[in-house]
């Protein structure tokens, strides 16, 4: 789906760029038929990728940060076009200063849905690699690093007050939600690297918006 000239991996790609070169990011998708397009356009651009299962992300996530070869390893989903360079950024530094096997933004809640980071050392991934996952371990990235908290040391970032909005969806769930995020896209366009604050300021400015997709039902992470 685009939103103005760019669909929104792209556009999530772009706001990315703000923080990585375009070398350190990598597409971890599945090796469904439905995904050739995907890869078609990912060629297109550039972009490296990586095919493996549907239902096993942990596994995909592993080799992809072992191809990538970097010492440390963000982990984000497809689905948030409007993820935060800057709160990225910020997370990036603490995870520096702490040196955590694991960290996320999303426990307890306090940032919007669709902004949900998580950040791991390959060390640490690799030691992943000799447990045995459950499937829910294997859907969900972080999920093993919370459940074996005596093997993993965490860390969690909590929201500003000027973005704590927990109960707001900026998720790509539905179309929805597709509304919405065109509205903010619109709202700051040509301006790509908006940050959560600003959307959350603009949302409370124009509080009508927020009916836009307020009964879509959410999944954290």
């Amino acid at each position: 789906m685009n939103f103005g000239e760019n669909p929104a991996l792209e556009f999530m790609i772009k706001r990315l760029e703000f923080v990585f070169s375009r070398d350190d990011i990598l597409v971890a998708t599945t090796v469904n038929q439905s995904d050739d397009r995907l890869c078609e356009f990912l060629n297109s651009r550039d972009i490296r990728y990586l095919r493996g299962s549907e239902l096993d992300v942990m596994d995909r996530v592993m080799k992809s940060a072992r191809l990538a070869g970097r010492p440390k390893i963000v982990s984000l989903t497809g689905d948030c076009p409007l993820i935060d360079p800057y709160v990225l950024k910020r997370m990036m530094d603490n995870f520096d200063k702490s040196h955590p096997d694991y960290m996320c933004n999303f426990i307890p809640p306090s940032f919007p849905d669709g902004m949900e980071i998580q950040l791991f050392t390959l060390n640490s991934l690799d030691r992943v690699g000799s447990l045995y996952l459950n499937e829910e371990e294997k859907e969900h990235t972080g999920l093993v690093f919370r459940n074996y908290s005596e093997l993993f040391s965490t860390n969690y970032e909590k929201a500003s007050p000027e973005e704590f909005f927990p109960g707001l969806g900026l998720t790509l769930d539905e179309s929805r939600d597709a509304h919405l995020i065109g509205v903010i896209i619109d709202y700051f366009a040509p301006q790509i690297d908006f940050s959560c604050k600003e959307i959350i300021s603009f949302l409370r400015e124009q509080p009508h918006l927020l009916s836009i997709n307020a009964s879509v039902e959410r999944r954290r992470t």
